[in-house]
């Protein structure tokens, strides 16, 4: 995950296409709707256990030259995730989250 993650998705979502070598040593590409597509959903989180993985084509998400942070402080877990899920509309799906785009 990045400190983007929250408007842009996992690192995973970012790629395009997987190049893997499989356990009988074939090498595939799996996307999203090719016939390697179950590999494609497969792959993230797997940490290696269905192939070999030797490239990958990203996304390309273009940001901004700088960063705008708030720092607030928080005091204990509880507090923390009460704060996180406030602040990202998890508690209010018609809440505008405020971020700057």
């Amino acid at each position: 995950m990045t400190t983007y993650s929250h408007k842009v998705g996992l690192y995973q979502e970012t790629v395009k296409s997987y190049e893997v070598v499989l356990g009988d040593g074939s090498l595939v590409t799996a996307t999203r709707d090719n016939e390697f597509s179950d590999l494609y959903y497969a792959l993230p989180w797997s940490h290696g256990s269905l192939g070999l993985l030797t490239a990958l084509e990203l996304e390309i998400i273009p940001v901004k030259p700088f960063i705008h942070l708030k720092y607030t402080a928080v005091e204990g877990q509880k507090a923390y995730c009460d704060k996180i899920r406030d602040l990202s509309g998890a508690l209010d799906k018609n809440k505008k989250v405020q971020c700057t785009q």
